[in-house]
């Protein structure tokens, strides 16, 4: 499988209506290990197999293949009722930071495993870009500034805010 560069957003939403139930939720995108995906209901983070498991089809027949999208099924007795105003389920992926594959100095090359290494690495970019475009983060054209924020100790009950000359937190 290649990863197509130009769809490769690594989170799916879905909106469960007030009072709807829903068990089945298709991830749009490529995963290589069921470990890697987080799946939240209202914000609250759900555990593979006893919550939710994953497949390559609607009808949860096909095991899941790695480093294709899929479908996540919740387990019997998990299924989302959408709460007052709807419930959210969002889905995303987050791929270990690790080598998974060590090519041999001599001998065969194997060009699968090359592909699904790359597939991997470009899976990995795209989780690193999905974080940091949710982050709070200075322009380009921006001056450096400190953004480090202080201790918990030091910031309990205070407000975010900027020096007015500097800039900085």
């Amino acid at each position: 499988m290649t990863i197509n560069l130009s769809d490769n957003s690594p989170r799916n939403s879905y909106t469960v209506n007030q009072g709807a139930t829903a068990s089945t939720f298709e991830v749009q995108f490529a995963f290589f290990d069921n470990d890697y995906l987080n799946v939240y209901v209202d914000g609250t983070l759900k555990t593979l197999t006893t919550h939710y498991t994953t497949s390559d089809d609607q009808d949860n027949t096909v095991a899941h293949v790695q480093g294709e999208d899929g479908y996540i099924h919740f387990t019997s007795g998990n299924a989302v009722t959408g709460a007052t105003g709807g419930s959210l389920v969002v889905i995303t992926r987050d791929i270990d930071l690790d080598r998974v594959t060590d090519f041999p100095t001599s001998g065969p090359f194997d060009v699968a495993s090359l592909n699904t290494e790359l597939d991997r690495m470009i899976g990995i970019t795209a989780d690193l870009k999905d974080d940091t475009t949710r982050a709070l983060v200075l322009n380009d054209s921006d001056a450096a500034a400190d953004l480090v924020l202080p201790l918990k100790s030091s910031r309990l009950g205070k407000v975010l805010g900027f020096n007015s000359s500097s800039g900085n937190v």
